[in-house]
């Protein structure tokens, strides 16, 4: 299972940020999908990350031909530069 996670700073309310999280819902083929989630802008570590995660593994396990759970997960964090929003 590949899981791709990343963070942006609204424009809107700068006392929020949005996280994405995409993931594959099967193991063979490339069917993908994912949720948004908003944390407080001042954190750097996404809190109760662990949380979300369950829920696309869960979701995983749902939606796969096998009903199964994954055998090997990949996660990709896309991060940001230390000048990003210079």
């Amino acid at each position: 299972m590949f899981i791709g996670i990343d963070l942006s700073n609204t424009s809107s309310d700068t006392s929020k940020a949005v996280v994405g999280i995409a993931y594959n819902v099967d193991s063979d083929t490339h069917e993908m999908t994912g949720f948004p989630f908003y944390i407080d802008s001042q954190q750097t570590v996404i809190q109760n990350l662990g949380r979300y995660l369950r829920r696309a593994i869960e979701d995983f396990k749902k939606r796969s031909k096998r009903k199964t759970l994954p055998s090997h997960l990949i996660i990709y964090r896309g991060g940001v530069s230390e000048g990003a929003y210079l």
